[in-house]
Parts: C-alpha cells; sequence; structure tokens
C-alpha cells in the first residue's frame, strides 16, 4: 500500500486525533474503567518483578546474535536456544489456562535452512466465535553484536540491575527486543488472573531482524496462510523520543549499505619514501564522500538520496517540537560542552524541529566500520602509506525514498570516474531496507489505547516518525493490507539499543505492558464505528 507524503505524516498535533472515549463517559462509568486500569497496573508490576525480570534475565544469557554477526548459528545453536527457551516459557506461564500451540517456520533442519521463527499462538476467550477478533504481535529474539568491553554496568549477557538514575536492567537486547516477549506473557497472565476477555495473539518471534529480515517475506506468506489476515498488528520494536510516553511509530527511514573501497597501489610503502608523492587513500575517500555523498555540514548531497520535506511533515515536527522540547536531544550522551548546534548554542524549538525533520524524513550518512586488514588497530599502526581503504557506510534514507533503485544509482554516481589520481573506487551494496509510512490509526483504536495511556502515562499517546529502520514494516503493511497496524515499544534514544550499556528502564515497561494489557482487552468490546470530534493531541498544557 503506497501512501502519498500528502496524506501521511501529522506526527502528533497536526493529525485530526481524537478525545479519548473515558472523556465522555459519566462519573460511575469513568471510576469503573479507571479501576480496570489501576487493577492492570498493579497486577503487571507484580508479575515483572516476580517473572518477567528473572526470565528475561535468563534470556539476555543467551548470546544470541543475528546471522550477519554469527554465520555459523546453525552450528552454535544460539537462535534455536532462545526460541526454545521462549516456547518453555510461554508454555509454563499460559498453558494451564489456555490453549497454547506454536510452529516453528525455517531453522536449521528445515529442507533449505534459515534461521527460525516462531509462532506461538494464544487461543483467546471467545476462540473461533464468528467475529472475535484476532492480533498479531511480532518481536524479534536476535541481537547486535555486544562490544562487552565497553560496558560500564556489567556483562552485556548478564543482567544487571542499577537504581543509581532510575531502575534500569542492563543487558543486549533488554530493550531490543527481549523485553517485548515478556510482555506479551505478562498481557495474557494479567488478563486471565483477572478474567478479563482477551483476543487470540499469534505471537510471531524472528530471528534475522538485525540481518534485515531476508527470509520473512516468505515466511510470512506462509504464517497468513495458516492464520489469515489478523484485525491488528502490533510490532513491539519501536518506540519514540522518550519513554515518558505511549507512542504509534507512524513512519521509520529506509536504509541502504554497502562497503566504499578506494584503491591505489598494490602494496603498502614506508610513509616517508611515499609521503608527498603518494596520496592518502583516507585523503581521497574523504573527498569522494564530501564530493558526492554528504557535505562537510551533514547535508546529504547525492540525488538518489535528496528529499524535499513536505510543508506538512514541518509543520508536525514543529507540533511535536513544541511538546518534547529538550528531550529530543538531551537524551543523547553528549560530552560536557558538546551540542547538537555547530556554534555551540541553545536549541530553539524551530532548532529542536529541524534535527525532528532531518531525523525523521531527511538521509543520514553514518561510517560504521573500517576493514582492519589494511587499517590497523591504534598499537599496531606503522609508518606506512595504505594502499587500500574501505569502509562500511550505513545511509538512512527518507521513508519515501525507493531504496533499491537509489542504491543502484548511488552505486553509480560514486564509481563514475574521473577520480583524483586515477583511483579505483568501487561501492559493493550490502543491503537495502525500505522505509515506512502508514495511515493514522482509526479513531476508536486511539481511544482506547488513550483510556490507559492518559492514568498511566499522564499523557495521550503520540505519533511520532522515527530515523531508525524496520524494514520488514513495508512487508507487513503490502501483506496485510486490511490490518491496523501499531507500532510501538520502547526503544528511546536513552535506551542505548546497539550500544553499549544497553538498558530497560523498567517502570516504562510496566507502564508500557499495562497501557498494552488494557488495550488487548479493550478490542474485544470495542465499538469500531467511533468517530469523535477531532481534538490535538499532546500539546502542552494537554497532559503531555
Amino acid at each position: 500500500m503506497k501512501i502519498s507524503s500528502v496524506s501521511l505524516m501529522m506526527l502528533c498535533a497536526s493529525t485530526a486525533a481524537v478525545k479519548p472515549k473515558m472523556r465522555g463517559l459519566r462519573s460511575s462509568n469513568r471510576r469503573a474503567q479507571e479501576d480496570v486500569v489501576n487493577s492492570i497496573h498493579a497486577n503487571v508490576d507484580s508479575l515483572w518483578e516476580a517473572e518477567g525480570l528473572p526470565g528475561l534475565t535468563e534470556a539476555i544469557a543467551i548470546d544470541s546474535q543475528s546471522p550477519n554477526f554469527n554465520p555459523d548459528w546453525a552450528e552454535t545453536g544460539e537462535l534455536h536456544a532462545i526460541l526454545d527457551f521462549y516456547l518453555q516459557h510461554a508454555t509454563e506461564k499460559l498453558g494451564s489456562r489456555t490453549n497454547v500451540s506454536h510452529k516453528v517456520y525455517g531453522g536449521a533442519n528445515a529442507t533449505f535452512p534459515t534461521p527460525p521463527l516462531l509462532t506461538i499462538t494464544v487461543e483467546g476467550s471467545r476462540h473461533g466465535q464468528e467475529g472475535a477478533p484476532e492480533v498479531l504481535l511480532y518481536t524479534h529474539a536476535d541481537t547486535q553484536p555486544h562490544n562487552g568491553a565497553d560496558w560500564t554496568h556489567g556483562d552485556p549477557l548478564v543482567a544487571t540491575r542499577v537504581n543509581a538514575s532510575g531502575d534500569l536492567l542492563y543487558g543486549r537486547g533488554t530493550t531490543d527486543d527481549k523485553y517485548a516477549f515478556f510482555s506479551a506473557v505478562i498481557m495474557f497472565q494479567t488478563l486471565m488472573e483477572q478474567g478479563l476477555p482477551y483476543p487470540t495473539v499469534h505471537i510471531v518471534v524472528e530471528t534475522e531482524e538485525e540481518s534485515g529480515s531476508p527470509h520473512l517475506e516468505p515466511h510470512l506468506d506462509e504464517l497468513v496462510h495458516d492464520i489469515g489476515s489478523p484485525d491488528v498488528v502490533y510490532v513491539l520494536d519501536s518506540g519514540g523520543p522518550d519513554q515518558s510516553h505511549m507512542w504509534n511509530t507512524r513512519s521509520l527511514r529506509g536504509l541502504i549499505s554497502g562497503v566504499l573501497r578506494v584503491e591505489l597501489l598494490e602494496s603498502s610503502v614506508h610513509s616517508g619514501t611515499a609521503g608527498g608523492i603518494v596520496p592518502s587513500v583516507f585523503r581521497l575517500m574523504n573527498n569522494i564522500i564530501s564530493d558526492r555523498i554528504e557535505e562537510r555540514n551533514g547535508d546529504i548531497i547525492a540525488a538518489p538520496l535528496v528529499h524535499n520535506t513536505s510543508d506538512i511533515d514541518k509543520a508536525a515536527a514543529l507540533s511535536l517540537a513544541e511538546v518534547m522540547g529538550d528531550t529530543v536531544f538531551s537524551t543523547m550522551p553528549w560530552l560536557e560542552g558538546t551540542s547538537p548546534m555547530p556554534d555551540g548554542s541553545t536549541p530553539t524549538t524551530q532548532d529542536i524541529a529541524d534535527m525532528l525533520v532531518r531525523n525523521s524524513y531527511q538521509p543520514a550518512l553514518a561510517i560504521i566500520g573500517w576493514d582492519h586488514a589494511v587499517m590497523p588497530a591504534l598499537d599496531k599502526g606503522g609508518n606506512v602509506v595504505q594502499p587500500y581503504i574501505e569502509a562500511k557506510l550505513s545511509i538512512r534514507c527518507s521513508p519515501y525514498t525507493d531504496v533499491f533503485s537509489a542504491a543502484e544509482e548511488l552505486k553509480r554516481l560514486i564509481e563514475a570516474p574521473p577520480h583524483a589520481h586515477g583511483a579505483n573506487v568501487t561501492f559493493t551494496i550490502g543491503g537495502t531496507s525500505p522505509g515506512f509510512a502508514a495511515d493514522p490509526l482509526p479513531a476508536w483504536y486511539q481511544n482506547i489505547v488513550n483510556e490507559a495511556a492518559v492514568p498511566i502515562f499522564g499523557a495521550e499517546m503520540l505519533d511520532v516518525g522515527k530515523g531508525g529502520t524496520i524494514g520488514f514494516l513495508a512487508t507487513i503493511q503490502k501483506k496485510l493490507e486490511g490490518s491496523i497496524i501499531h507500532n510501538t515499544g520502547l526503544f528511546a534514544p536513552s535506551s542505548k539499543g546497539h550500544a553499549p550499556d544497553e538498558s530497560l528502564d523498567i517502570e516504562a515497561v510496566k507502564k508500557f505492558t499495562s497501557v498494552m494489557t488494557y488495550t488487548l482487552q479493550s478490542l474485544m468490546t470495542a465499538d469500531r464505528t467511533v468517530e469523535e470530534e477531532p481534538t490535538t493531541v499532546g500539546r502542552a498544557g494537554d497532559g503531555a
């Protein structure tokens, strides 16, 4: 489903959002509703402490690095081990109360081995009845490498709870994305213990998300054949600028990765002998990047990647900047004295809006790896001029960019002669993941989320465009065109996903799980015809 930018991104206040249904309730009904929310929240809090955190601790100890970082996954067995543990946990916690079934797609022993994908089906309280809603809930169990030497809070594979600056659980995969599975189990435990209705949910656990989900589409085809099209799809692998709100990610950027190689000599030469005669390949690469990809100020100039942000998206970013303020940038781990502003000044609201535009809709380049075979570590560096240099580039693209054609055009642009000194320049495309752009959530659905989000988070759910990439969302959008897609989670700058000291905010995960739990039970009785008077969501003074 292709969505135009004009019809799309009204991040928060610019979107025609709806008042929570609870605002029109009689006081007695509202009190009853609040009692349900409070009871759910208390139950969720208790279950996270007693069972969720111990389970997550065991999951973190399984080094389930994504196949791109562990190509021997079939032999080492961690991906199968984490799914086995998840299945055991779900069966133990839920199997005595309802029917829990599962299926594994792919795997090391499949006819065509692929990293495994697990589905766990938890039958709802009206399972099989006409009109009973069904839900697909996605999470992933694979992780990025953990770079243990750079962690300051314990070992990345040993969950460490620290209360120094908030109640945080450190460990690789805490927020990206192992917490989500335990949130899902706790949702069901809570609803079952309280005798509340719940839909049939198909929990989908992938093990290739951090590798670009190359096999998800065929698995999804098979899954849809098995279960049909769900009413609602939850993707618990996103979030927003902070963990103090319930978020709906309306857009994500696409991704192009590849290796840029600049080659000049057949072999290394003495830097004294060659200096002044042979140019530095590092300088040549830097010039190629500056001339053909990214200007010195960080603006992308490569034509296949350039995107002109619409006035609607700019206005939406300004509205979100008014709500979020300094949080947009202050959660980054800045060194003392550094700033997102080139001149070190204090960002204005418009500056913050510009940051959101660049982060949500504009392309950005990061150099994420070097070939250390030719560019040695600091303690191994000798006085030589290197014959070539290789760098791995990661380019985030606008949600509206066709990354597949853009990658090919970018390759031609980078490699096209002439190059200084006749250098041999190649760009090898490593991977492409499409962006994602969605329609607003239906009014009735926003209502039931806000019925819990307002009392628990103190604010209504906010829409946001994020700078990251979840490539399979475009696939889900295409395959499940009739489903509501709520892309949410706890991934925020402060959680440091992919980086050292990744952590989970324990108070935030309890709140998030509580809102999700309430929303699940509300799906069973929600009036899907509700279209209330639009109001702005999340402006200052509106509980945000």
